[in-house]
């Protein structure tokens, strides 16, 4: 997921992403997949409920990668959101910012070479 790249259908995530920002956290998974319903159900072309859509992708696509990433604990929402938090971000957070300062000094070393080529007088 983090480091794997997984490539996810659009449905997946867009359920992913709404349920685990904290603005939707009032929301039960039915309230959610009804805000939702345009999206889930290519505005009314798919049959299935939005809430079964919801469902479905948390259930077959997501809890399943969690689970291949490590997660261990129950397929609720909420525990799920707190593993991503304490367990995961961490190590994505370090790699973002090591990759950050990787390409400053890049910026840097460049920046120095075209400004020595650019001042530069004889």
């Amino acid at each position: 997921m983090f480091g794997s790249h997984i490539i996810l259908s659009s449905k997946i995530e867009l359920t992913f992403i709404q349920r685990l920002l904290s603005d939707n956290s009032d929301l039960n998974n039915k309230q959610l997949a009804e805000v939702l319903e345009r999206e889930l159900t290519d505005n009314g072309k798919l049959k299935s409920p939005p809430e079964v859509i919801f469902r479905d992708s948390w259930s077959k696509s997501i809890f399943p990668k969690l689970r291949e990433e490590g997660y261990q604990g129950e397929n609720k929402w909420q525990k799920a959101r707190k593993w991503l938090i304490n367990t995961k971000y961490p190590i994505w957070k370090d790699k973002q910012v090591s990759s950050l300062n990787l390409l400053d000094s890049w910026r840097w070393l460049r920046d120095k070479a075209e400004n020595r080529r650019v001042i530069r007088v004889c």
